[in-house]
């Protein structure tokens, strides 16, 4: 089962960064180039999730939390639990409208859209599988270019088959853990298990205008898995 690991630091939402990018790292090895045609790629399917944090903003009691952070993992190489932030962009659920108090509903009969609960593992499915299947709330929208997350994992959706009473999903990377029948799929944050790539934070402690306001710019990479 892909459960939550709670020894993992939790990267607090509120360093939120003013710029996010998210790297699908899937390395391709190529052979030379041959005489007719393209040369022989061999791709890793396990692929690592990289995150680059641009310029969050710290001052005050931030920069006493940001250095209790990066000195616990800087000192310890322990992982962190970081959000994608990627929530903008999410799955949405539709709903009908919100009707006034008389009941009389909008006159453009708008829909409005609210943020996506947690979908549920219909098939169980074992590691290193790149394809599950879902049961996911009435008036959920998921397609291709949404990322769920499983324990301490995130997935980026590629595929999406709707069924009648089921969904099916095909993504990458593949599955790091097996998902048993009934497990929780979180649709609107997902949080990946990484370390900060070193050369980003250069054993720093932040970087402040006068002691007083600053910014940080971290990269992450994902943490191994077994």
């Amino acid at each position: 089962m892909a459960g939550r690991d709670y020894s993992l630091i939790q990267w607090p939402e509120y360093f939120s960064p003013r710029g996010i990018e998210l790297h699908a790292n899937a390395p391709v090895n190529s052979g030379p180039p041959p005489a007719l045609g393209a040369p022989a790629r061999v791709m890793n399917d396990a692929g690592l999730w990289r995150l680059s944090w641009k310029e969050s903003p710290i001052h005050g009691w931030r920069t006493q939390a940001l250095r209790s952070l990066l000195l616990n993992g800087i000192t310890t190489s322990r992982a962190y639990r970081v959000p994608v932030w990627d929530y903008r962009h999410a799955a949405a659920v539709r709903s009908a409208g919100v009707p006034f108090s008389n009941l009389a509903s909008f006159s453009n009969e708008a829909l409005f859209a609210g943020p996506a609960p947690t979908a549920i593992v219909a098939v169980a499915a074992a590691a290193d599988l790149t394809r599950i299947t879902l049961t996911v709330p009435t008036g959920t929208v998921l397609q291709p270019g949404h990322i769920i997350g499983a324990g301490d994992r995130a997935y980026f959706l590629w595929n999406v088959e709707i069924g009648t009473t089921t969904t099916t999903v095909s993504f990458w990377p593949k599955l790091r853990e097996p998902l048993a029948l009934g497990e929780v799929i979180e649709l609107a944050m997902p949080h990946v298990r990484m370390n900060i790539e070193r050369d980003s934070v250069n054993q720093t402690l932040g970087d402040l205008d006068l002691g007083i306001f600053g910014t940080v710019s971290l990269n992450f990479i994902e943490d191994t898995w077994s």
